[in-house]
């Protein structure tokens, strides 16, 4: 409410053509919705029925309310063809309203702001074998049990490697990981790093193998990351995964812990593929973001003006 409110008071007696909203959680425009772009990410709590239960009840009628304005927007800015193939068959949004403009991503840098912990110490490289990644929230779909049967696969066979698991990880699902991790063997080499500096969590991907395991995602930034920051990543089968990253990951065969252990090896064993990883630089780069979302506006300015000239 407050949102809306400061945007009405930003633009004063400002009267702009345009508004993109660009926030799910502050999705009323203060323009009508027939002059307003919105950006959607992805619909995974309409498909993930945890996700959709960690929404607070009182934060569950905004949701529906993006949803329903990005239904009525003039345009829909989706981040990844995925992203645009879910808004047609979940929401039905006709896809010559969606635009697809990919995210900014670059290499990752950093100060770090104090030596790191003693836990993060240890994940960084040393003679323990690989350092494999897992970044991110531990929602369901992104499966970080999976991550932890893999890894214990790869551990069977090579009796070394580390799994750190970066991020806001809550104490239940902390605990729940780390059962699994004893039940499977690899507790001693299973660690939590929480959240990183810039310049920490840059030299982790630089000398790492990120583990993307997700079932479905809007973009799926933290691999796209690793990669230019200079480090390997793995990725299992999904639309996602092929449209984002392309040749530049390795690729496991299916989502089965076994193959993706085998990826796992590989990736510890291959350099990254630079040519591929040089057109990631060059697809997420700021030009090329700012030119797609520049020429979506120049669309979107053109509609009003005709149909301003039809009215």
């Amino acid at each position: 409410m407050w949102a809306a409110v400061a945007d009405r008071a930003a633009l004063g007696r400002r009267r702009p053509a345009l508004w993109h909203q660009t926030d799910p959680g502050s999705p009323v425009s203060p323009l009508p919705m027939r002059r307003t772009l919105t950006t959607a990410y992805d619909l995974i709590p309409l498909h993930e029925p945890e996700v959709m239960a960690r929404i607070r009840a009182h934060r569950r009628p905004v949701y529906r309310l993006y949803l329903r304005n990005l239904r009525r927007a003039q345009t829909v800015v989706a981040i990844s063809e995925t992203t645009a193939d879910d808004l047609v068959e979940t929401l039905w949004i006709p896809r010559e309203r969606i635009r697809i403009v990919y995210p900014v991503v670059e290499p990752l840098v950093g100060r770090s702001k104090g030596p790191v912990s003693a836990e993060v110490a240890r994940a960084m490289p040393d003679d323990a074998g690989p350092r494999f990644l897992f970044v991110g929230i531990p929602d369901p779909h992104k499966r970080p049990d999976l991550a932890v049967a893999a890894f214990a696969r790869f551990r069977a066979e090579h009796h070394d490697g580390r799994l750190t698991f970066v991020g806001y990880h809550p104490e239940a699902i902390r605990r729940r990981l780390r059962d699994q991790s004893e039940a499977l063997g690899v507790a001693q080499a299973v660690e939590f790093a929480d959240r990183l500096d810039d310049e920490t969590l840059a030299s982790m991907y630089a000398s790492g193998v990120l583990l993307s395991l997700s079932r479905r995602e809007g973009f799926g930034l933290p691999p796209v990351e690793a990669l230019l920051t200079g480090g390997q990543a793995v990725a299992v089968p999904g639309a996602i995964y092929d449209e984002v990253l392309g040749d530049a990951a390795v690729r496991a065969e299916s989502d089965q812990a076994d193959d993706i252990a085998r990826a796992m090896l590989l990736a510890c064993d291959t350099r990254p593929n630079v040519a591929a990883i040089e057109r990631l630089r060059t697809r997420y780069s700021p030009e090329a973001a700012s030119k797609a979302l520049m020429a979506v506006y120049d669309e979107a300015l053109l509609e009003i003006e005709e149909g301003a000239d039809a009215y």
